[in-house]
């Protein structure tokens, strides 16, 4: 997603949850939330990335094994199958060949099964190219125990910040600091926690608000160490 589709959803949730009409601290705001988001998910990606060698030909491995199993199950599609293939198998076809003739319901899962082949002769290739036991990827950036790879569970850095940030407008906008109460039923609610699930809902894939807005708040009120704003 875009900072230019994102931000401007995410000032309208400033606007609404933190009810303020002073469009410059919202805007501020809303690009102050998209960036560190955007850097965080970059910072994740890299994480995700540095997998030992060995794994990634495990995992290439499992791929091409499911894509055997799904050429033999193509072979067993009927004409009905074909049917609801063949617009799919042309559009293939077409890609693939010089003329782009069109693709018979009979002839369908054949293509299909075809086309799946290519793809595990491609990853077995790539299976040829990984080196075993290659160093950590985060070695490329200095030398050290920091520079080597996770071992350990990789933490939610986008959602930490991005609620860190949250709580940061807040307090600024709302002029009230942050915080999550509970109901007699164990329920959280609260303005704060409303503004985090609207922006994490934009944001989408950062896992619980209400974890991370307890944990914001936590920061904001001493108990927890967290980065200096």
């Amino acid at each position: 997603m875009s900072s230019y589709e994102t931000v401007p959803k995410i000032a309208e949730a400033i606007r609404r949850c933190l009810k303020t009409d002073d469009e410059i601290q919202i805007n501020a705001w809303a690009s102050a939330i998209y960036d560190e988001f955007d850097l965080c998910r970059v910072l994740e990606d890299m994480e995700r990335s540095d997998r030992t060698s060995e794994r990634d030909i495990v995992s290439l491995s499992d791929a091409i094994k499911h894509l055997d199993k799904a050429v033999n199950s193509l072979k067993e599609i009927g004409w009905h199958g074909g049917k609801a293939l063949q617009p799919s198998a042309t559009r293939i076809r077409k890609q693939s060949t010089r003329f782009g003739f069109g693709v018979g319901v009979i002839e369908a899962p054949r293509v299909f099964a075809n086309h799946l082949a290519s793809m595990k002769s491609i990853l077995e290739m790539a299976i040829l190219e990984i080196p075993e036991d290659a160093m950590s990827v985060n070695s490329a950036f200095g030398e050290g125990p920091e520079f080597g790879r996770r071992t350990t569970k990789r933490p939610k850095i986008a959602a930490k910040q991005v609620a860190l940030t949250c709580a940061n407008a807040y307090q600024q906008l709302a002029g009230s600091r942050p915080t999550v109460s509970t109901d007699l039923k164990n329920r959280a609610y609260g303005p704060f926690l409303d503004f985090v699930q609207e922006i994490f809902s934009i944001l989408g894939e950062l896992g619980s608000a209400e974890t991370w807005a307890r944990a914001a708040v936590k920061v904001k009120a001493g108990k927890v160490k967290g980065p200096d704003f």
